[in-house]
């Protein structure tokens, strides 16, 4: 699963994987849920690291439309700004193509 999870792969995700990934843009959660050491985890008190609201959670037209300097300062102090913008774009857009969101527009 960890090439579905698309941060590390540099390259075009093959068509046959991409309804895969579904609308996930980066893998984080994915390895967090079937890591087995996390069984052994307690939640943690920090604020920081608390489940968000889905009510947070970002659109992908939004993001879609990111240009790099929106893209570094929006995640200016998130591990995301490592991938860059350009395969955090990539996973976007197949993200969008899985939610069949046939009206967002790119840069």
């Amino acid at each position: 699963m960890h090439f579905v999870s698309t941060i590390e792969h540099k390259g075009i995700i093959p068509i046959h994987l991409r309804s895969k990934i579904g609308n996930r843009i980066y893998g984080c959660d994915d390895c967090l849920a079937v890591c087995p050491w996390n069984k052994f985890a307690k939640e943690s008190k920090e604020i920081k690291f608390k489940q968000r609201n889905k009510n947070e959670l970002y659109d992908l037209k939004k993001l879609s439309l990111l240009d790099d300097y929106s893209f570094r300062k929006m995640f200016s102090k998130s591990p995301i700004k490592r991938i860059g913008r350009d395969r955090f774009l990539r996973n976007v857009l197949i993200a969008i193509g899985n939610a069949k969101l046939k009206d967002a527009k790119i840069k």
